[in-house]
Parts: C-alpha cells; sequence; structure tokens
C-alpha cells in the first residue's frame, strides 16, 4: 500500500512533498479532482504556529504559481494540518483569520498485527 493511499481517499492527487516555493518549505502540495491546489503541512505533535506557516506557503505560492499545468489558481486553495492533536490557539487562529483551514487528527493504532492510521475531520 502507498503511503498516500490515504491522500488518495481524501480524494487528492499529489504533484509534490517537501517543495520548496521562496524560502518556505511545504509539506505536500496537491490537487483536488476539480485542479484545486491542495497544500498540506504534518505535525507529529501539537504546533500552536500552524496556521500562520500555512499562511505562509499560501502567500508563497500565489505569489509564484508553480504547477501551472496541474493547478487552476482561479480556484479557492485548500489548506489543511493533520496532526495528533491541534493548540487551542489554533481554533483561536483560524476563527479571526479570512481563510478557512481544515483540521484533520490523526492516531495510529494496532489491530491483528497492523498498523492502522485514522483520521478525524475535527470539524464534522
Amino acid at each position: 500500500m502507498s503511503k498516500f493511499t490515504c491522500l488518495r481517499l481524501l480524494g487528492l492527487t499529489v504533484i509534490k512533498r517537501q517543495f520548496t516555493v521562496n524560502e518556505p518549505r511545504c509539506d505536500i502540495i496537491a490537487v483536488d479532482e476539480n485542479k484545486r491546489l491542495v497544500v498540506l503541512e504534518l505535525k507529529n505533535g501539537e504546533d500552536r504556529y500552524v496556521v500562520q506557516q500555512l499562511t505562509r506557503y499560501y502567500d508563497a505560492l500565489l505569489e509564484h504559481k508553480p504547477f501551472g499545468d496541474r493547478v487552476d489558481y482561479a480556484k479557492p486553495v485548500r489548506l489543511i494540518a493533520i496532526a495528533p492533536k491541534f493548540h487551542r490557539d489554533n481554533f483561536t487562529d483560524r476563527k479571526y483569520h479570512g481563510r478557512f483551514f481544515q483540521f484533520l487528527q490523526f492516531a495510529i493504532f494496532v489491530a491483528e498485527d497492523n498498523l492502522n492510521l485514522q483520521l478525524k475531520d475535527i470539524d464534522n
């Protein structure tokens, strides 16, 4: 099974991992089925500045518009943070920000000698 299977399940196709644009390095750049740019930031712990980090990526990507043959920049950009836990400041920052940030909480657990990844959209 591919390491990006969960992204395919979310309807995303990975364009690039660890992509540097104007200094910031985005963890994953992807597109959805409508050619919308999707920026994913992966965290292995709580990080109170994930909204600001995604905002910097968003700004740099809109300035340079890489992957123009695969991305429709006329469509809104999706900004997704995936972490095991979100700091309460993340919710405050997101609440007063002009863009929407999707927060997906992950958990890894063992079942029948297999490692399993669980993703939960904390807004649903």
